[in-house]
C-alpha cells in the first residue's frame, strides 16, 4: 500500500495490528457503495488484486496486513470475495 494511502487511512505511518483490525472492520461493516469506496477495501477495487501494509509493534514492523479480492463474484457493487489476513 502507498505510504501516502497508509497515512490517510490509519493517520500514522506505522499502523499497529489493532488499527488495522478496526479500519478493516469498518470497511467490512459499509452500508451503501459509496461508504465502502470510501474505506480500506475501496483502495482495493479491482477483481485478483490486492495490497500489504505493514504493521507495527512500537518501531519495529511485526506483521503484515493483507487484503484484496478473489476473483469470484461478490456483492453488488463489490469486485469479489474479500480475503484479508494478518500474518
Amino acid at each position: 500500500m502507498a505510504a501516502d494511502r497508509i497515512v490517510h487511512r490509519f493517520a500514522t505511518n506505522r499502523p499497529t495490528v489493532r488499527q488495522y483490525e478496526k479500519v478493516l472492520g469498518a470497511a467490512h461493516g459499509a452500508t451503501d457503495h459509496q461508504e465502502y469506496e470510501r474505506s480500506l477495501l475501496g483502495d482495493c477495487g479491482m477483481r485478483w488484486t490486492g495490497l500489504y501494509v505493514l504493521l507495527y509493534s512500537g518501531k519495529e514492523p511485526t506483521h503484515v496486513g493483507i487484503f484484496g479480492f478473489s476473483g469470484d463474484q461478490g456483492m453488488p457493487g463489490r469486485p469479489g470475495v474479500c480475503v484479508a489476513v494478518i500474518l
